[in-house]
């Protein structure tokens, strides 16, 4: 999820890595199914339908 108060908006997208600390944050599909924007704003959905349940993770 991120954020821009002063467009008023708000979009859920993919939870990619890496995650980018205070630019974004990381929310499971259950939490974004539930995100509710404060009145008077927007929110835009940008995951695709059909996306894979896991994702796969980089190891150093």
């Amino acid at each position: 999820m991120s954020y821009d108060y002063d467009e008023r908006q708000v979009w859920v997208g993919e939870l990619t890595l890496p995650h980018a600390p205070g630019a974004s944050y990381a929310m499971c599909d259950d939490h974004a199914e539930r995100l509710v924007p404060p009145q008077g704003w927007m929110l835009t959905d940008r995951r695709q339908a059909g996306r894979p349940l896991v994702l796969a993770l980089e190891v150093a």
